[in-house]
């Protein structure tokens, strides 16, 4: 028989034949564990439900704050019969009288649905894929005992919010704007209200929000009055973007509504379904919804057929997740002419939907999804060269990583075959890419303030010319991929406070590389591409790239070296490299940046990024390069850059060879344009030569293999570039014989165009001389 005060009593019954095996079984494991009777009954088309009873453990002195647990409570175990075992059944009180309003941890349901218990914080589904049946009613079990022992909450806990379980749609708005607002009034009056709130509608919808099509909007910010010319202007945009363009966001405006100061402490278990619902709702909470509703109407501010609707509820402390108080919750009224009664008002069965709330981007809420540290009040100004493929790419990691301060520069515009490769998509097609860039990012921190993403329509080498564009950039990333925009950067005068990077794509695509200066420009990006030379010499990936470059030039050079060109331009309609490469590489990049930003390493950095396709394999690792020494030469603009390490070595070369002359061979290549040396490694003394301490005879053993080896390895980018020796007393001064053998040097390296090179350690320093040929 049924029992009264059970929703149960109004279910009919469910055969076991008529359930599936799963739930047969299920059935079967309830009634092993004891729990018995268990009534099969039918919840709907296709759900059904389990009704038993179960004991709770009641505290000895009573429920806390005498909260109506029982120490027997009915329930109703519910299964989807197509989904169940993969879709975890749904907890619900059996009683008609069950304290909704006085329990946290429910999911609000219409009013006619019990009270639908929330047993997980996370997906229940996929706790469930781990569990049994018996598991989940021993966890309901343990809900009720929670719920009688004042435990729902945790102790360290804030005020939970009204769970939304299923909604219309989504509401983005920032509820600490809207915080800010309502405690001004209630500052001001302390009493409840109503206002205005400018949104725009988020997606194509047909006018009236509807079940089938959802509803999206967001809510910008509140209003008290809304000037007549704006809502007539609003009415006529509507109606021409329903027309010509129905994807695009458009104006709308809503209802902001408040009741009291005074908190209110009770949760809420069931949700208005329809307006009359949300009259009821409204009442007991003291907020004026007939008279907001009357002067909605009045300013003519219903565009849509959807009147949407924020209401905040203050709370006796603080929100989990939120840095106050309020509670805010969202709805939708579908206030169309077809829910409205003959004189106009809104028809009591006119549907009334939730609304999820979503929170518009912010640079600290980004950061914060981002996992983005140590940098809460920092917000370098970014300059990025380049918004093609890679600095597309970059941009967008790093504006979605919350730094939005970023200047983007790119005189070209976006075509068609750029879509391929670009973070760009075709609604962007031939708008200039620095701009279109900052447009999407403006649009996606429309709520933030602070926002500070700009556009050029410069050239790289225009924008390095400009000295008060450079006098306020905090980091500089070049991303064009451009041999002549790397010279200008060489020979740029950038203020020391600019940390310099450079990406760039290699060998079809295999490996990206960035090149991060060090501070003051030290060690400068030349000298971290020669570093990068040189590690080819141990590391196979760079080595296979600069072999395979050799091969394709077909320059087999000896001491006569030209530059190479890292960078990929995927500026060009024939270059075949896929997007998933480009992105590989961006995003590794935007890595490192973001951690160099949240910490400063002090030095520079390469970072190599590896890619294989056959079979797919991929590896990424950094190394920091040390500051190098720059030196000048008397009577030559040739420069020489010797690496740190290579000048410790020759330092300790010096102090071990004691009172006799050593010397060796100089490593590196040298830059005929720059006038520059750059000296990445030395050879020791070879094993016949001979030192004293007034000479050094210099001999050739294993030297041919050594250098051809380094040729080899870095596709002859690095070989032979000078000699050392040391002088064990005085000042490093080049003696009759130097002199002769720079002579003789230069005869050799004229043909090139190399000067002949001498470099000289003593006890009181360095010095580099150069032959004749070199000032010519």
């Amino acid at each position: 028989m049924d029992e009264p005060g059970l929703f149960s009593s109004g279910l009919s019954d469910v055969a076991d034949t008529n359930c599936s095996e799963q739930i047969r079984q299920a059935r079967s494991e309830i009634l092993g564990a004891g729990y018995q009777p268990v009534r099969t009954v039918k919840w709907n088309a296709t759900h059904v439900a389990f009704a038993f009873a179960f004991k709770v453990d009641i505290p000895t002195g009573g429920t806390v704050g005498n909260v109506d647990i029982r120490p027997e409570e009915p329930v109703l175990l519910v299964f989807n019969q197509q989904n169940y075992p993969f879709s975890c059944p749904r907890a619900y009180s059996d009683r008609t009288d069950f304290p909704v309003s006085a329990l946290p941890h429910i999911n609000p349901t219409t009013k006619s649905i019990p009270a639908y218990l929330c047993l997980h914080r996370g997906n229940l589904d996929d706790w469930f894929a781990e569990h049994t049946v018996c598991d989940l009613v021993s966890r309901i079990r343990g809900w009720f005992r929670d719920a009688a022992s004042g435990r729902l909450i945790r102790e360290n806990d804030r005020f939970e919010a009204t769970r939304i379980v299923s909604s219309l749609g989504i509401c983005v708005y920032d509820d600490e704007q809207f915080n800010r607002y309502i405690e001004n009034e209630w500052k001001t009056s302390g009493s409840g209200g109503a206002s205005f709130i400018v949104g725009d509608l988020l997606r194509d919808f047909s006018q009236d929000p509807t079940k089938d099509v959802g509803f999206a909007w967001a809510a910008k910010f509140p209003v008290k009055e809304i000037p007549a010319d704006m809502v007539q202007k609003a009415h006529r945009v509507h109606g021409y973007l329903a027309e010509t363009a129905p994807g695009e966001n458009r104006i709308i405006f809503g209802i902001l509504i408040w009741p009291s100061a005074e908190p209110v402490a009770r949760y809420f278990g069931s949700l208005p379904g329809d307006f009359k619902g949300l009259e009821e709702f409204a009442g007991p909470l003291g907020l004026a919804l007939e008279d907001a509703i009357a002067s909605y109407e009045k300013n003519d501010l219903q565009i849509i057929g959807g009147i949407p609707m924020l209401i905040a509820i203050p709370r006796p402390q603080k929100l989990i997740g939120a840095n106050s108080a309020t509670e805010f919750l969202s709805f939708v009224i579908l206030g169309n002419k077809e829910n409205r009664q003959e004189n106009g008002d809104l028809s009591p069965a006119a549907p009334v939907s939730i609304l999820e709330h979503r929170r518009p981007v912010t640079r600290k809420f980004a950061r914060y999804l981002s996992s983005v540290s140590g940098v809460e009040h920092s917000d370098p100004r970014i300059l990025v060269l380049g918004c093609g493929a890679q600095g597309s790419k970059l941009g967008m990691h790093l504006g979605k990583a919350g730094f939005t301060n970023i200047d983007f520069a790119d005189h070209a515009s976006l075509s068609p075959h750029n879509l391929i490769r670009h973070a760009l998509l075709p609604g962007s097609l031939g708008k200039n890419k620095a701009e279109a860039i900052r447009d999407e990012l403006d649009v996606l921190y429309y709520a933030d303030s602070t926002k500070a993403f700009s556009a050029r329509r410069n050239s790289a080498i225009e924008i390095l010319r400009d000295q008060q564009i450079l006098d306020n950039v905090d980091l500089l990333i070049d991303a064009t991929a451009s041999a002549s925009v790397l010279e200008i950067l060489v020979q740029s005068n950038l203020p020391n406070r600019v940390r310099l990077v450079r990406c760039e794509l290699a060998d079809d695509g295999r490996l990206g590389i960035l090149l991060s200066e060090g501070p003051g420009r030290n060690p400068r990006i030349d000298d971290l591409q020669a570093a990068l030379f040189d590690s080819a010499i141990e590391d196979e990936r760079l080595s296979e790239w600069l072999k395979r470059h050799r091969e394709q030039t077909a320059l087999l050079r000896g001491p006569a070296l030209e530059e190479i060109g890292i960078g990929i331009s995927c500026s060009s309609d024939t270059m075949r490299l896929a997007d998933d490469v480009v992105s590989y590489h961006s995003s590794l990049f935007s890595v490192v940046i973001r951690d160099m930003i949240q910490g400063d390493a002090g030095q520079g950095i390469i970072h190599i990024n590896c890619i294989e396709r056959l079979p797919p394999a991929a590896t990424s690792s950094s190394f920091f390069v040390r500051e190098v020494v720059a030196m000048g030469m008397r009577d030559s603009s040739w420069k020489i850059r010797l690496g740190m390490k290579v000048f410790q070595d020759l330092k300790t070369a010096h102090k071990l060879a004691g009172k006799n002359e050593t010397g060796g061979l100089l490593i590196g290549f040298a830059h005929k344009k720059r006038r520059t040396i750059y000296v990445t490694r030395l050879l020791p003394p070879s094993p016949d030569s001979a030192g004293s301490p007034y000479a050094f005879r210099r001999g050739v053993q294993d030297y041919p293999e050594m250098l051809d080896r380094i040729h080899h390895l870095t596709g002859n980018m690095l070989g032979y570039v000078g000699e050392w020796h040391t002088h064990p007393k005085g000042a490093p001064k080049a003696s009759a014989t130097d002199l002769a053998a720079l002579a003789s040097i230069s005869s050799t390296l004229a043909a090139a165009g190399l000067p002949a090179h001498i470099l000289i350690v003593s006890p009181q320093g360095m010095s580099s001389f150069l032959g004749e040929v070199a000032g010519k």
